[in-house]
């Protein structure tokens, strides 16, 4: 009765961590999305989500109380990520700190430290802010070979290649990002900083839920691996 009971509130953690990463990943592109409309002056496709945190800016304070939020969230998602594949032992534990990395850096690192518009390396606040925000793009970009190692071909096809298109498609999106950080020609589809990163952020939170979805799904968790 009493292995049944700790099984059960197991269980509900881990389906309670798991919505929690979905309303993270679905609560922070819907928040962006609003506090742009409130935001006078501020284009989605041209400028960083980052932008709108910074000092002087109107929605500042909403902006850095949502991330740090959403950086608790995933630090949550992370540890039920792991309880719920605590049999795949080190590599989930290790895929459950990514989780917890993105959180980390580009929830609650950018809520603390705001970036300056356009100095994301030239003043004390954009470097911490772009280090922060760097921390959390490592933890979202290395997950999905975790991923790769514990789901491959065999045990589910489906998992292991949507994890290549994830990583892929991310990076793609990524460094366009990063490029249009320095290079900005006018009327150049390389300009369209704001639409890079939100292209590559989508990505990798399609993935984040697909991972939850998994751990919604799981009826009964197994031990972990001796």
């Amino acid at each position: 009765m009493t292995l049944r009971l700790e099984g059960a509130r197991r269980t509900l953690m881990i389906r309670i961590s798991a919505i929690i990463g979905i309303l993270a990943c679905v609560g922070d592109f819907y928040m962006i999305y609003l506090l742009g409309l409130r935001c006078p002056g501020y284009n989605h496709f041209l400028q960083a989500m980052s932008d709108l945190g910074h000092k002087g800016s109107p929605v500042a304070g909403i902006l850095s109380a949502g991330w740090f939020i959403m950086g608790v969230m995933f630090i949550i998602f992370g540890r039920g990520f792991y309880k719920a594949f605590l049999y795949c032992g080190k590599r989930a534990k290790t895929a459950g700190w990514m989780l917890a990395l993105y959180g980390l850096g580009e929830g609650i690192g950018s809520a603390l430290v705001p970036g300056s518009p356009g100095k994301y390396f030239q003043t004390t606040n954009g470097i911490f802010h772009s280090f922060m925000g760097g921390v959390g793009v490592f933890g979202a970009m290395v997950l999905p070979f975790i991923i790769i190692k514990l789901f491959n071909a065999q045990k589910s096809s489906a998992m292991y290649w949507f994890s290549w298109f994830t990583s892929v498609s991310g990076m793609f999106f990524f460094i366009l990002f990063s490029i249009s950080n320095f290079y900005r020609p006018e009327g150049s589809l390389i300009s369209l900083l704001g639409l890079w990163q939100r292209l590559y952020v989508l990505m990798y939170y399609l993935f984040f839920m697909y991972l939850a979805a998994l751990m919604l799904a799981i009826k009964k968790p197994m031990q972990e691996a001796s």
